[in-house]
């Protein structure tokens, strides 16, 4: 086989195994962030983004707004362009969602699922953060997950509608002090669902 073809042949296993993740991932997010994408955000947002991406010592990006500002549909896009990138796997969770299946695992005694989290070498990226319905358990665990990442370096986006002051009020000043070391974007202007 020659140089060119071997090179044609690597691109080609490159492209189905990105196309493959991106499929895995696709098929977990809801069907309004299918057409994810980041041309609706100012360079400002765009710049911290990208040195996010690179920068191996800010393990955490949060994005925090009001309801329809833009913060999950950004995140998504983000985490499209990551799979396409070919940076890595994208594992995608509603904080509501996840706490619901830790308080199921708890009652039938397994951690699955944080185990899975705190180790995940990809980008984690939770959903929604503060929105739950918590308990001291699920506090817990959450801060577990946040608390591993953050000490092996490993790349987690979290959306939320609350300021980190809210959420160490809501939640756990341990978590909101664990996310205040990461990069944070406010994403302003009006609710992009409502028209009018």
């Amino acid at each position: 086989m020659s140089d060119t073809n071997k090179t044609i042949a690597q691109q080609e296993i490159r492209q189905s195994r990105i196309l493959n993740r991106l499929g895995r991932f696709s098929d977990s997010v809801p069907a309004t962030f299918k057409a994810a994408h980041m041309e609706q955000i100012t360079d400002d947002v765009r710049s911290i983004i990208r040195q996010w991406v690179v920068n191996p010592f800010s393990w955490s990006l949060y994005l925090q707004g009001k309801a329809g500002r833009g913060k999950s549909h950004l995140a998504f896009a983000i985490a499209f362009r990551w799979i396409v990138s070919g940076i890595g796997d994208v594992v995608w969770w509603s904080v509501p969602e996840l706490l619901a299946q830790l308080r199921r695992e708890f009652d039938d005694k397994r951690a699955d699922t944080i185990a899975d989290l705190q180790g995940f070498p990809g980008l984690l990226f939770l959903d929604d953060l503060g929105t739950e319905n918590s308990t001291e358990y699920t506090v817990q665990e959450l801060y577990r997950v946040l608390y591993m990442r953050e000490a092996e370096e490993l790349k987690t986006i979290v959306t939320s509608p609350y300021s980190l002051a809210e959420i160490g009020s809501k939640l756990s000043p341990w978590i909101m002090s664990r996310l205040a070391g990461g990069d944070i974007i406010k994403l302003k202007g009006p609710d992009r669902r409502i028209k009018g």
